[in-house]
């Protein structure tokens, strides 16, 4: 994976695949015999993953669960809430070269 990211409310887990163009979800248990469980993938709203990078998850605030992957072209918004995972869709910064996000971070 190029990134895991664990939900704010310790219940779910996302590994962002590069390899697959995916996002899957994994339920977690850390106090089962097998915490990760449930493998699936994100369920899209609009198409899957296009290379996507590594995730960030916002922390604090009211977009605390926030999960922001830079794609090809887009960013993709994943919310994370008690005991779902939802994919907000692409947000796209325009055409061309110069849209490409590559990477992303987010200051506290």
């Amino acid at each position: 994976p190029l990134g895991i990211v664990v939900s704010p409310f310790g219940d779910r887990v996302l590994a962002v695949s590069g390899f697959g163009n995916d996002v899957l979800v994994f339920d977690y248990d850390p106090a089962a015999a097998t915490p990760l469980s449930n493998r699936r993938t994100l369920d899209y709203i609009t198409d899957r993953t296009a290379l996507p990078g590594v995730p960030v998850r916002v922390q604090r605030g009211s977009l605390a669960g926030l999960v922001l992957i830079p794609e090809n072209q887009h960013i993709r918004r994943v919310q994370f809430s008690a005991g779902a995972v939802t994919d907000l869709g692409r947000y796209s910064f325009g055409e061309g070269n110069g849209a490409i996000p590559g990477a992303i971070g987010v200051q506290p």
